[in-house]
């Protein structure tokens, strides 16, 4: 019997990631794929020391069912994690979660129904845009430059969507180290942002989930610091500043939302582990993960570096790259003559397998883009991998 699926289901079932995954794993095979911390990165030792403690002195605290918003003490730590972001939140206006993922689809369930417009940037995170594809929604694109969402262009079309009797309610976006082109949202886009929102009636949900990964000296500080309407619908996410199997991640909402989410958040998937979130609270005793967040940038940067310095040796010239300030990626552009598909077959063939650009697109399309991950290879595996790419790459430009 044939099992019969959701459109949701079918829809992800559409998606090859897995494939790719699948395919990083044979012998051999050297991956820029997964946006996943490096062995080294995981505090191991601090978490055993800081559970044990844990289970013995407040078992109360941890093995019940928890509150839907998330624990308390964990919610003040998100807010300390904000204020270093720039902008000053009561813990009262946070919500703990699985993740920033997590986040998003709550958020996303408490405020969009089928029919309705939702604008996404113009490349945007996969995970996302395969979720919520099959949801029934108008997903309107808009695109992205060096600078983060083209603040122009969104205007443009919000102004050319309420003439037409369409008002979306929301623009989903990355401000800092996107996901996948490694771009930051420059300091004017981001005052302007709320400003558009509060004209057009509807929300900014800033996805935020590698801020504080920051290599090179820009402004960093979140969308919602310039929040001056309550637009600013904020996600976060310790999944790389500690660990992403913790599933601890959180959401900044106004008031009004937070009742919402209290009174929605058991009917979903009852609430976040406690254990995870006090683990997270404890490591912010003595500022002692802000320690560890430094040793994080150190070895990040250091792939960083290694990558950018590969692709500068070994890329063709017509081949061009974001420079990665901060996260985990860099987005590759490659010529217009460059069949894609035909690259990605060659560079299996080399050992070397990366994300292609149709993943980030609602068309599924290319659009002449790779995304490279350096989070968790050490540097000489990404100088390795890098070298393979490319050569995968003179000879489809040689075709």
């Amino acid at each position: 019997m044939k099992f019969r699926y959701s459109n949701w289901a079918s829809g992800m079932l559409k998606s090859n990631i897995a494939g790719f995954l699948t395919a990083a794993k044979e012998p051999g095979m050297l991956s820029l794929c997964p946006g996943v911390p490096f062995p080294a990165a995981y505090p191991t030792e601090k978490v055993v020391e800081i559970t044990g403690s844990l289970i013995e002195s407040n078992p109360e605290a941890i093995f019940p069912y928890g509150h839907p918003q998330g624990t308390l003490r964990c919610r003040e730590a998100v807010a300390y994690r904000m204020k270093k972001r720039g902008a000053d939140i009561k813990p009262e206006n946070i919500v703990m979660t699985a993740g920033s993922q997590n986040a998003c689809d709550m958020v996303m369930r408490m405020i969009l129904d089928p029919g309705d417009t939702l604008i996404i940037e113009a490349p945007t995170f996969l995970g996302v845009l395969d979720s919520i594809k099959s949801w029934g929604l108008n997903l309107v694109e808009v695109p992205i430059d060096n600078d983060g969402i083209m603040t122009d262009v969104l205007r443009e079309k919000l102004s050319q969507l309420h003439s037409e009797g369409i008002r979306p309610k929301a623009v989903y976006l990355m401000s800092n180290y996107h996901n996948p082109a490694s771009i930051m949202l420059s300091t004017e886009r981001r005052k302007e942002l709320p400003g558009i929102a509060e004209e057009f009636d509807c929300y900014i949900i800033e996805d935020d989930a590698y801020s504080e990964l920051q290599y090179d000296d820009v402004d960093q500080r979140a969308v919602k610091a310039y929040d001056t309407y309550d637009r600013v619908l904020y996600l976060g996410s310790f999944s790389k500043l500690v660990s992403p199997g913790f599933r601890v991640g959180w959401g900044v909402v106004p008031d009004e939302l937070v009742d919402t989410w209290n009174i929605c958040r058991p009917m979903f998937d009852v609430g976040s582990p406690q254990l995870n979130q006090e683990i997270v609270a404890e490591l912010h005793r003595d500022n002692w993960l802000d320690g560890h967040i430094q040793k994080l940038i150190g070895g990040y940067r250091s792939r960083r570096d290694a990558l950018l310095d590969a692709l500068d040796e070994y890329m063709p010239d017509d081949v061009t790259w974001t420079k990665a300030h901060g996260g985990f990626y860099s987005w590759v552009t490659v010529p217009d003559n460059v069949d894609l598909d035909s690259l990605i077959k060659t560079a299996l063939k080399n050992k070397v397998i990366y994300f292609t650009g149709n993943f980030f697109y609602l068309d599924n399309r290319h659009h002449n883009h790779l995304r490279l991950c350096y989070s968790r290879p050490d540097e000489d595996v990404i100088v390795e991998g890098v070298k393979r790419l490319a050569a995968a790459l003179k000879e489809e430009m040689a075709k």
